[in-house]
């Protein structure tokens, strides 16, 4: 099971929760395991140079996977609003996310973004790998950002470097999947950024008072 380059951004896209959001876009753009993302900490982000480190996966080793420019763009956001303080994605008593939630939110994205599909959220992982080898991806690059290896090509596997990985295009960083609203107060002075879904009608913005058009985001007066 696959979905579609068109219905990630579809299923990305119907989410308004920035956490949720975060979640499962950090799962497709890095190709990761439901229980990989769980266990992901703050310190495994490697922004500067758009890598995660994810440890002790399947088969006890760790490896490093991409993770895209607009899901960076996403964390960075959801990092400011939520401040995680030990791992990446905290339930509400500071432990790991719940897989069940994950779970429950994949099954509504599906449902909100209209794909009848059976699909589940390791079909995320599947499609993340589907993408980037129609993309011409390297095959060996593929196998070794999902983590697959056996006796006969770890060896080969290994000796992908991270610097190879900086170079793949992460199929997020194809999706429209999100605005960046500026927003102004009554005085029209600057008041705060943020970004939203194309579906505006979830928050309290005077869509008829538009105060400035500039660098292709729009920008609305806030009351």
């Amino acid at each position: 099971m696959v979905l579609s380059v068109e219905e990630v951004q579809r299923l990305l896209k119907s989410i308004s929760y920035l956490k949720h959001k975060a979640i499962l876009t950090t799962i497709y753009s890095a190709g990761l395991r439901i229980s990989e993302l769980v266990n992901l900490k703050i310190s495994d982000i490697q922004s500067d140079r758009a890598l995660i480190l994810i440890k002790d996966a399947k088969g006890g080793k760790d490896r490093n996977s991409i993770l895209g420019k607009k899901t960076l763009e996403i964390l960075r956001e959801y990092y400011t609003q939520y401040k995680p303080e030990t791992y990446l994605f905290e339930g509400q008593k500071g432990d790991k996310y719940s897989v069940t939630s994950i779970r429950n939110i994949f099954k509504k994205a599906l449902k909100n973004g209209k794909i009848n599909k059976e699909a589940t959220v390791h079909t995320l992982r599947h499609s993340f790998a589907t993408h980037l080898l129609e993309k011409s991806t390297n095959l060996r690059y593929i196998q070794t950002l999902l983590g697959h290896s056996s006796p006969k090509t770890t060896e080969i596997y290994t000796r992908v470097s991270t610097t190879n990985m900086s170079e793949i295009e992460n199929p997020i960083d194809n999706l429209d999947i999100w605005w960046k609203i500026i927003c102004f107060n009554k005085n029209n002075t600057y008041f705060y950024t943020m970004k939203i879904n194309y579906n505006i009608t979830d928050y309290k913005i005077d869509i008829n008072a538009i105060v400035d058009i500039s660098y292709g985001h729009k920008a609305y007066n806030v009351y």
